[in-house]
């Protein structure tokens, strides 16, 4: 019997090493990948897309690609399938049925009347099985006078692996095209096809996305092609800041009857700039909207206020509108990145971030977000540029952020007693990016609540030093009957204090051990706690001296333990130095995330003699 469990056993075994080995790398592959852009002589567009897919596990057609969804506007777009069908392992053909073409609305029209002729059509995908491919073809036509021109940006990657990818751009012969490929040394071939003069792209084979946490906002390390026929990108800003949600602010009298009551209600600049931002954060929906699905275009914001719902763009020009008739000094910008105008490429696509800029409210100057960000938003976006939307503009008018770390800092010392009682005397800076300054300037106690370590009712005496747009500081006492925590028996505890808000948000607690992608930061941030403790002398530390310090190019790290006499010094601080670090030093990274999370430099263990 116990042979035959442990040749049981080791079949299992085999079995098992077997199917890991034969495990494929990917769910499905594209065998090729064709993405053709045309303008037509009228103005009018077609996109035409097709792929053969190649499923490889159950996984790829039960959870993955069992359909296609494409979604288009009928208003000003005609969508034709040209073909949709599956070859079988056998070779069987089958093509999709005729109910397998239906129309749905798109989840992110849902709950929005002014969107909801959207379409999304579900094709499914029939006799599917490990080992077949998808032959799958559409076109997308767009009406003339829709788009300003034919643009796109397109990164040149998928969620599988392609043998084959293709890009095609046709514009009428003698038309304009501006073009710049990134991360690849690749130039398009360029053709005539009777009225057409066509570039084409053969980017050959490519890997698959990798999806890992931290990933860098929108595939950026990936390559990217944009692509354009308007003149330069300050055509594209000419034509989307001259429509009536820029043209228009007019408030209704519903609006400014509300600002001005908000007015007589709040006492300060700063309460009314807060209330009506809450007003827009809060109150009114949002509608996260492509653009390229509504034109481009936006409506006016009275429309908007009687809607009570709003794109992100229209949410910040209305609350900007609401801010000037309160008599503040504000605007809408953009927010893009530095790079956009080396590229000097017309794309209606490159607005899709705002915020709202402030000027001369009790002596500070700040962007506001039309969510719940508690600070200044241009912190968020270090060394990239607000763009003002005026109509009447004669080129872009931008500034550029300023390059600044977000700092958490704490500076203390505790004395403790043999009883376990203790009190101190601590500072707490929040800089920058870190500096909840909103929620701050409107309750100066509710900077305890961004402490950790610390019981927030043996706090006393806390008094803000400093509260503005760049920093808040404060100081206060500690006192408490009992900060030493008895884990075991004989065996005492105490956290060293720290931040709510800072790197242990992030969550990289437990990263893995292999990573493809480049890690991206959450924000560039810096945190210390410089912390003394003088100690009865019945205590005895038991936490091992430490002195380490890592500096890279992309991070910093410091633990630092010492004592000399009843005196302990506590040195911990991690800094994000720069947004992104290489695939070549995650390992490195990892280690020193791991560091920076051991339990045994979050605390000091002690006993007693």
């Amino acid at each position: 019997m116990k042979i035959i469990r442990y040749c049981a056993f080791l079949w299992l075994l085999l079995a098992g090493l077997m199917a890991s080995a034969q495990k494929p790398e990917s769910d499905a592959r594209y065998l090729n990948i064709t993405r053709e852009y045309q303008l037509l002589p009228d103005g009018s567009q077609v996109y035409r897309y097709s792929h053969q897919l190649k499923y490889l596990t159950h996984r790829a057609f039960h959870s993955l690609y069992g359909e296609t969804f494409i979604v288009y506007n009928p208003d000003f777009q005609k969508l034709k399938v040209e073909k949709s069908t599956t070859t079988m392992r056998d070779g069987k053909i089958t093509p999709s049925p005729a109910n397998a073409y239906n129309e749905v609305l798109p989840h992110f029209a849902a709950g929005s009347a002014r969107v909801n002729q959207l379409k999304e059509m579900v094709v499914t995908h029939t006799g599917l099985e490990v080992g077949c491919t998808v032959d799958l073809e559409y076109s997308i036509t767009t009406a003339p006078g829709v788009y300003p021109g034919l643009f796109g940006e397109l990164t040149i990657a998928e969620d599988e692996p392609a043998d084959s990818y293709t890009i095609i751009v046709k514009v009428p012969s003698g038309t304009s095209l501006n073009y710049q490929l990134s991360k690849l040394r690749l130039a398009p071939s360029i053709t005539h096809q009777g009225p057409y003069d066509v570039y084409t792209w053969n980017v050959g084979a490519t890997k698959a996305i990798p999806h890992e946490s931290f990933m860098p906002k929108d595939f950026e390390w990936l390559p990217v092609l944009s692509f354009s026929t308007m003149p330069s990108m300050f055509s594209g800003y000419e034509w989307y800041v001259n429509q009536p949600l820029y043209v228009d602010a007019q408030l209704p009298s519903s609006a400014r009857e509300w600002v001005e009551a908000v007015k007589k209600s709040e006492k300060t600049d700063m309460a009314v700039i807060l209330k009506i931002r809450d007003k827009v954060s809060q109150q009114m929906a949002s509608l996260n909207i492509p653009s390229r699905f509504i034109g481009y275009r936006y409506l006016p914001v009275s429309t908007v206020w009687n809607d009570n719902a709003g794109t992100p763009a229209e949410k910040a020009v209305l609350l900007a509108a609401l801010l000037r008739h309160a008599g503040i000094n504000a605007e809408p910008v953009a927010v893009m990145e530095a790079e956009r105008f080396k590229q000097n490429l017309g794309n209606p696509e490159m607005f899709n971030l705002f915020v709202v800029n402030i000027t001369g409210v009790e002596g500070q100057n700040f962007c506001l977000t039309t969510g719940q960000y508690q600070g200044d938003a241009r912190y968020l976006f270090p060394g990239e540029m607000l763009v003002k939307l005026e109509p009447a503009a004669e080129n872009i008018p931008k500034t550029e952020t300023e390059l600044s770390t977000g700092t958490l800092k704490l500076k203390g010392q505790i004395r403790l007693t043999s009883d376990g009682k203790a009190d101190g005397d601590f500072t707490m800076n929040m800089l920058w990016a870190a500096n909840p300054w909103f929620k701050v300037t409107t309750d100066g106690q509710s900077m305890k609540n961004y402490l950790s370590g610390i019981p927030v009712k043996g706090i006393s005496d806390f008094q803000p030093v400093r509260v503005n747009a760049e920093q808040s500081e404060a100081s206060f006492k500690i006192e408490t009957e009992k900060l030493l925590n008895e884990i075991a028996p004989g065996i005492y505890t105490i956290d060293i204090p720290g931040f709510t808000n800072g790197i242990s948000t992030w969550g990289f607690s437990t990263l893995p051990s292999e990573r493809i992608a480049p890690f991206a930061f959450p924000s560039i941030l810096a945190e210390s706690t410089i912390l003394t403790v003088t100690i009865p002398d019945e205590l005895v530390l038991l936490t091992p001296i430490t002195n380490l310090t890592e500096k890279t190019d992309w991070g910093n790290l410091m633990l630092d333990i010492r004592q000399r006499g009843n005196i302990i010094t506590v040195q911990r601080g991690f800094e994000s130095r720069c947004r992104i670090v290489e695939p070549k030093d995650y390992e490195a990274l990892r280690e020193m995330t791991n560091r920076w999370n051991n339990e045994l430099y979050q605390r000091l263990v002690f006993t007693k003699k």
